[in-house]
């Protein structure tokens, strides 16, 4: 606004997070305005914005004024306009929402925790929720779900009840509606309307911890009555929440609009919501706690349009409000107030042809992954297992663990006849495999994605598009070079190598680390205290699976542990697997206790059958730690395939390896602990994420290892000698061409080697001029 002076005409310009408003301003008397044109294909960023705006006048010359101001925009998500409903689709006359509702109790012992969902980790993270509402907790003594405790007894189709009404829900300590959060039946002057809480549906149920009311999952699904434009909604919950707009109200992937993947209190506080947090907290991260509770919505245009909210409770409080903030006047309404005028409608029945959606779960999860998912489809946790209450033992060490880089897709409910089905990653369609089961439709794509890539799987169908990303884990390219061929196998003995060590003292390395592993198997760290093996080099021979437990080792507990264990259960998935002792340790004359098994490495070695190239899938369950190499028995230095230095318990921690082509690859599992527990199983996954130990004599399906095979002629140097300021090396290559190497000092590097002679074949002497001083390697390399 001018002043005694005006604003130069000219002058007055914008900028928004450092880049020109391109709009001319406009003058109305002596007002300036210049404004940035907002449209739904125009939208502002989500997150913090800075504005800058700079006039300027003359007052005896020309004066430049430039203020700068910030602001938070909500993070926000479109809704595609192919998910709108036709209004004559929708039955106007049945509002509210269609809810199912599941709770389980595993331990039926009133403790929340031994009861609640699995698989190990936090109970209020995804996709734990998602497993329980499919009925994914399997019981280990009959190998079927745990039942669904929730009271049905008031639904008003199979397992459905309608919510005429509101999501308003609050139930206290004595399963009582009670006042709690925004909407409390008090005097708020931010609500429109502010309605009484009511009971949640199916609750409580049968559950004994916490009247009934804890570890419930309810799916909410309805129709909302949306016109284009841009829309501030909310959950208001304890615990978390998912909000996803899709084709179909069913639909686990969707466009996800806003989540909570916590397990928290509701805002309790009578006037108003928290404040968003950063459009960083809106993006799924495995292994992290994310707290919202407003998330923007944007419409492109009119309709009705599905939307599903997964509300779920561990323990404690047990509320949910679902509401929309009013732009204009900042007044907040539940999503179906009907005493509020601007209030969204929603609405139950869908009348028109099935369209397809998404059942969960697509594959990678974008969510936590503790159970390493072999594919799309139902994620599957067992317990509990004897060892742990929350089955950690035979999950994931970490939520964030990395998923397999060749189990991309999804399965399509109503998928069948959609000519629009088909995935991209990165934007790029791929050929995947379209496999029909009924009306459904699952897509996968096998083919691995690079090693350690990050990528983002796009799903299309029924013109819709809806997207996830996920980081592969890190994997190995075998050489073909360190192979036999299969034919080896012919005359080998099944099974394993097995050397074991034990020491006083760790001192010098890092306790739980490979590096420790590695030089107390090569004799660096003292004397070797354990009992030696009757075999060469104090090794012991393993004809079967390794699956150690030093629980069975003597003056123990004997509690079984692990995914392979005696079954005492009757419906265990990995079957009858008894645990064996840590050979080797105690050495009950250095030991006298008996029962120490702190500070061991052993190294497992045997020639793996690969019987085709391609990608395979592994795991070892240890307590602590372990490496994977390729190479001889005492061969440190071959590719590392899998290394880790952690202390920890029974737990699993999968890896994967790239085999160029079949044959039989020597390969040494290194295995440490440091202290207390100590157990090792090492196994494969087939597709089906089934686990299968390593050379299982009784699976036709497992991994064959061998401990000694009938070798291939090798390539070797027969003799040296030094005459004449020459050395004179005799060397056999047995086929093909090899490649005479050598080097000045060994780091490891493999710059440390150069090309002596290239072509060597057959039986042949080499000639080269002798070293003055120092050392010289020579190795010859095919």
């Amino acid at each position: 606004t001018d002043g005694t002076i005006p604003v130069n005409s000219g002058s007055v310009s914008l900028t928004l997070n450092g880049s020109p408003v391109s709009v001319t301003p406009t003058k109305s008397g002596n007002v300036t305005t210049i404004k940035r044109a907002g449209s739904l294909t125009n939208l502002l960023p989500a997150g913090n914005n800075t504005a800058t705006l700079i006039y300027g006048y003359t007052e005896g010359g020309a004066v430049s004024i430039t203020n700068t101001w910030s602001f938070a925009v909500l993070p926000y998500a479109m809704i595609p306009a192919a998910n709108a409903v036709p209004s004559g689709q929708i039955n106007t006359a049945i509002p509210g929402f269609k809810v199912s509702v599941i709770q389980i109790d595993r331990s039926g012992d009133t403790n929340q925790g031994n009861g609640g969902r699995l698989p190990t980790g936090d109970q209020n993270r995804m996709p734990r929720p998602e497993i329980e509402l499919i009925n994914g907790n399997i019981n280990p003594t009959n190998g079927l779900p745990y039942p669904n405790l929730a009271d049905l007894s008031a639904t008003n189709e199979p397992g459905i009840f309608d919510i005429l009404d509101v999501i308003n829900w609050n139930l206290n300590g004595s399963a009582v509606p009670a006042a709690s959060g925004i909407f409390n039946g008090g005097n708020n002057f931010q609500d429109a309307d502010n309605p009484l809480d009511t009971a949640l549906p199916g609750l409580p149920g049968t559950g004994t911890s916490n009247a009934g009311l804890d570890n419930s999952v309810h799916e909410i699904r309805t129709y909302l009555n949306l016109k284009a434009g841009e829309y501030v909604m909310a959950v208001n919950s304890d615990d978390g929440f998912t909000a996803v707009s899709a084709l179909d109200p069913h639909d686990t992937l969707g466009t996800l609009l806003g989540y909570a993947n916590v397990g928290r209190g509701n805002a309790n506080n009578p006037n108003y919501l928290p404040a968003p947090a950063a459009p960083s907290n809106f993006i799924p991260k495995p292994g992290t706690s994310q707290n919202n509770f407003a998330f923007g919505v944007v419409v492109p245009q009119d309709g009705f349009y599905p939307f599903r909210i997964l509300y779920w409770e561990g323990g404690g409080g047990v509320n949910a409000e679902f509401l929309s903030v009013d732009k204009g006047s900042g007044q907040q309404a539940l999503i179906n107030d009907t005493a509020v005028p601007w209030a969204i409608k929603a609405y139950q029945n869908y009348s028109g042809t099935a369209r397809p959606w998404v059942r969960f779960s697509v594959s990678p999860t974008p969510w936590d992954n503790r159970i390493q998912q072999s594919g799309p489809g139902p994620i599957l946790a067992v317990g509990r297992t004897v060892n742990s209450t929350t089955s950690g033992d035979i999950a994931n060490s970490s939520d964030a663990t990395r998923p397999w880089a060749d189990s991309v897709g999804a399965i399509v409910a109503h998928g069948v006849g959609d000519p629009t089905l088909r995935l991209l990653i990165n934007g790029a369609q791929v050929a995947a495999t379209l496999t029909t089961n009924g009306s459904d439709i699952t897509v996968r794509y096998k083919t691995p994605l690079p090693s350690g890539s990050t990528n983002t799987a796009s799903l299309v169908y029924g013109g819709t598009t809806n997207s996830w990303s996920f980081i592969v884990q890190t994997y190995t390219n075998l050489n073909a070079s360190d192979a036999q061929p299969l034919s080896s196998a012919t005359g080998g003995t099944r099974g394993f190598r097995v050397k074991m060590t034990q020491v006083a003292s760790t001192t010098g390395y890092t306790q739980n680390s490979v590096a420790r592993a590695e030089a107390q198997l090569a004799g660096i760290l003292g004397p070797d205290i354990s009992m030696p093996g009757p075999g060469p080099n104090g090794t012991y021979i393993y004809p079967g699976i390794i699956n150690w437990n030093n629980n069975v080792n003597p003056n123990r507990s004997g509690a079984q542990i692990g995914n392979f264990q005696r079954d005492v259960y009757g419906a265990w998935p990995w079957g009858n697997h008894p645990d064996d002792p840590i050979p080797g340790v105690p050495n009950t004359t250095t030991n006298p206790a008996n029962n120490n098994t702190d500070n061991i490495a052993a190294e497992v070695f045997a020639w793996l059958e690969f019987d085709s190239p391609g990608y395979y899938r592994f795991g070892v369950n240890s307590d602590d730690g372990y490496a994977v190499k390729v190479g001889a028995p005492g061969v440190t230095n071959g590719t590392v395939v899998a290394s880790v230095d952690v202390g920890k318990g029974s737990s699993d921690i999968p890896f994967s390896v790239n085999v160029p082509q079949a044959g039989l690859y020597p390969i040494r599992l290194v295995y440490y602990n440091g202290g207390g527990g100590a157990n090792l199983e090492y196994f494969s996954y087939d597709d089906t994420g089934n686990k299968i130990p390593i050379n299982d004599t009784n699976n036709a399906t497992a991994i064959k290892a061998f401990y000694n095979i009938t070798a291939a002629p090798q390539l070797k140097f027969t003799s040296v000698s030094v005459s004449g300021g020459q050395i004179h090396l005799s060397v056999t290559v047995p086929s093909g061409t090899a490649t005479l190497e050598q080097a000045s000092v060994l780091t490891g590097s493999p710059s440390d080697w150069s090309t002596a002679q290239s072509g060597v074949t057959g039986t042949t002497t080499i000639d080269l001029p002798a070293a003055t001083s120092g050392n010289k390697f020579y190795r010859l390399k095919q």
